[in-house]
């Protein structure tokens, strides 16, 4: 049991033990192996989740690769968590350099950006579900008129309240 319990820590669940009997000793073993066994359950549909999330999380960065459309994903503190070559293009700025950056982060380092960064907190701090705004960038005395969609993409923990 000793030798078992030392392979179950350096993580081998593998490790099934021989019950003879039903006595104490007997139901020791057999609640050994039926927790060693729920163990390995429980690592394998934890491997297969992580699994499933990276394979989804490639197919997202594929698509976004191919989009002409720029498109930039923040979590909820507001910190960039994706983008693509099209938002690099449109906006001009290598924003794929800017991965967890806070939008105030990304105005500091690309200043001629702070007006459109500015503009991405306050509709995004009014907790609307989706919205829409034209705005007139100017970038290297060029205008460039954007139209801008913001809607939440992820999902709400049980214990939070829309």
């Amino acid at each position: 049991i000793a030798e078992s319990t030392h392979d179950v820590a350096e993580g081998d669940y593998e490790t099934i033990l021989a019950v003879d009997g039903r006595d104490d000793v007997g139901f020791l073993l057999a609640s050994f192996n039926d927790r060693t066994s729920r163990l390995s359950n429980a690592r394998a549909e934890a491997n297969t989740a992580q699994q499933e999330a990276e394979d989804q999380h490639a197919y997202l960065e594929t698509i976004l690769s191919h989009l002409s459309t720029g498109v930039l994903g923040f979590d909820l503190s507001l910190r960039l968590k994706t983008t693509n070559q099209g938002a690099d293009q449109v906006l001009e700025h290598y924003l794929s350099a800017c991965i967890e950056y806070s939008l105030e982060e990304i105005a500091e380092k690309f200043p001629l950006l702070e007006s459109f960064t500015s503009l991405l907190v306050d509709k995004f701090s009014t907790h609307s579900k989706e919205w829409q705004h034209e705005f007139l960038l100017t970038i290297n005395h060029q205008k460039k008129t954007l139209l801008l969609n913001g809607t939440p993409f992820f999902a709400v923990a049980k214990s939070e309240s829309s």
